[in-house]
């Protein structure tokens, strides 16, 4: 497998791919770019806006390449909430830690992967 072919893989639109599956992480990215606009302005909030900018792309073409881009901040989120809960209260523990987790339950549940894969010959 070439390089070429690979990248080509992760950047070719799939059609069968669940697009509403990509709906939690904007979400989560709206909620946060706010809290992050409110607090520190655009820096703040310009990684989350990046997200849903991912998300929506993904939304309209669907690839493998903006798949991993959603799910590894996701997962990364998930477990660093996870390995921390003396920060804030169990409430506030809580509802972050699914903030990370039900984003990439969904993107890992619902994979971009074709259900009909292209015919070789």
């Amino acid at each position: 497998m070439t390089v070429q072919s690979v990248l080509k893989a992760v950047v070719q639109k799939r059609p069968y791919a669940v697009r509403w599956a990509y709906l939690p992480v904007a979400v989560v990215s709206a909620l946060f770019a706010a809290m992050g606009w409110d607090d520190g302005g655009l820096s703040a909030a310009g990684p989350f806006l990046l997200l849903l900018l991912v998300s929506l792309i993904q939304w309209a073409y669907p690839t493998v390449l903006g798949w991993m881009l959603l799910l590894i901040p996701c997962v990364a989120y998930a477990m660093e909430v996870a390995v921390s809960p003396e920060n804030g209260t169990s409430g506030d523990y809580v509802f972050f830690l699914l903030c990370g987790a039900v984003p990439a339950a969904f993107l890992l549940f619902f994979r971009p992967w074709a259900k009909f894969p292209p015919r070789t010959g």
